[in-house]
This record gives structure tokens, C-alpha cells and sequence, in this order.
């Protein structure tokens, strides 16, 4: 559209912190109005990465997995990521090394891409990851409720050993197979369209996890 045609002929004005923003925004909401945007946009980011500041760097990395963007485009900014991890530049928050570990998921899982992260970053991303667990909401409850009264066996808030997610509940069939159930409510979606963080989990569930995922939106 008109908009982004503009932004894109201003990208070259655009500090990273601008660049990572968009990119963010765009992922985050699941809403990816001008692919165009989004590439010139990533391409700026690799033109820049020199000046992103680990937040930035993070964001940008999170939005290009949550993309499934051209995975080669990952790489300088992972390899700025240990720059700064070397040179004892890398602070990140515990969302930052969330989102890092969601990528080093994208990369190395998803794609098969030999990631340059060294173990112990990736291990304390892995860390943060299973321990920043989110808490039933009602309508967890709810389902859960639902399964067990038509004679499901089911397990409360699992942990997928092959990615770190969390999942809502793990229901047993009659027949002894396991099904990842996931409740997405209302903050799940924009409107009729999943967010970012949802698409993302659904997409490396679904690739990479141990059981057929089941999502059950509201």
C-alpha cells in the first residue's frame, strides 16, 4: 500500500531501534500487511547490525522466526549476538533469552541450520525458557474439564522435552495415544488472526514436538 511504500523508500533514515521496532510490531500482532516492507526492512537490519544493541538484535531475530523468513538472513545477526556475548556487551532480559531460544529453534530445529551460539548461551536461553511458565486461565480449566467428564485421561500442564514449550494439557485416547491439547483465548488473536507468539508456538509444536498438537481456539 501506499504507507508502506513510503516507509520503505525512508528505511535508509530508520535507526535500528526504528527497524527493529517495525519488524517487532509486525510479528507481534501475526499481521504481515507488505512482505516488501518486511524484507526491505530485514535487509536494512543486516545493512545496520553492527550498531543493534542486543534488545534490538533479539526482536529482529524473533521476528524473522516467527516469519519463517529466509533462515541465512539469521546468521549475522546470531553471530553479532556472540560479538557481544565475547565481549561481555550481552545483557538480556529474561523475555530477550525467551525469544532467543524460540530462535535457536527456528534455526538449528526447524531449519537444520548449524547455529554459531555457544552451548552455555543456548543452555541459559533454554533455562529461562522452561522456567518462565504461564499460569492456567479459566478456560484451561474449563476444557480440561470438559475431557475428563467424556472419560479422557488427562495431564495438566506438560513441558515438551524436545522444544521447552509448555503445553495446556496432555490428553491420553482411548486408544493410548497422547494429543498436546493448547487453548488459545481471546489474547491469542488479533482479531480473527493468531499472534505472532501463538503462530510461532503452534508452527514448532506441530514440527518439532513429541505428540500430535491439538489447538482448541475460543
Amino acid at each position: 500500500d501506499a504507507a508502506a511504500g513510503e516507509a520503505i523508500k525512508k528505511l535508509h533514515t530508520f535507526e535500528p531501534q526504528e527497524i527493529s521496532n517495525m519488524l517487532w510490531s509486525y510479528a507481534t500482532i501475526g499481521h504481515f500487511f507488505s512482505p516488501e516492507l518486511f524484507e526491505a526492512a530485514a535487509g536494512e537490519a543486516m545493512e545496520k547490525i553492527d550498531s543493534f544493541k542486543p534488545q534490538e538484535t533479539c526482536n529482529t531475530l524473533w521476528s524473522l522466526a516467527v516469519k519463517d523468513y529466509n533462515v541465512e538472513s539469521a546468521i549475522p545477526l546470531l553471530n553479532h549476538v556472540i560479538n557481544l556475548h565475547e565481549s561481555n556487551q550481552l545483557v538480556l532480559s529474561i523475555a530477550e533469552q525467551v525469544q532467543l531460544h524460540q530462535v535457536l529453534l527456528w534455526v538449528s530445529r526447524e531449519r537444520k541450520q548449524k547455529s554459531p551460539i555457544p552451548d552455555d548461551l543456548a543452555n541459559k536461553c533454554l533455562s529461562a525458557f522452561i522456567g518462565n511458565p504461564s499460569n492456567p486461565s479459566q478456560l484451561e480449566k474449563e476444557v480440561v474439564s470438559v475431557f475428563r467428564s467424556l472419560g479422557f485421561e488427562v495431564r495438566d500442564e506438560g513441558i515438551c522435552k524436545q522444544t521447552g514449550y509448555s503445553i495446556d494439557a496432555i490428553v491420553t485416547t482411548k486408544s493410548g495415544n497422547e494429543i498436546a491439547v493448547e487453548v488459545d483465548g481471546p489474547t491469542h488473536f488479533v482479531g480473527p488472526v493468531p499472534t505472532g507468539a501463538r503462530v510461532l508456538k503452534r508452527r514448532q509444536l506441530d514440527n518439532l514436538g513429541e505428540t500430535p498438537l491439538l489447538s482448541l481456539p475460543y
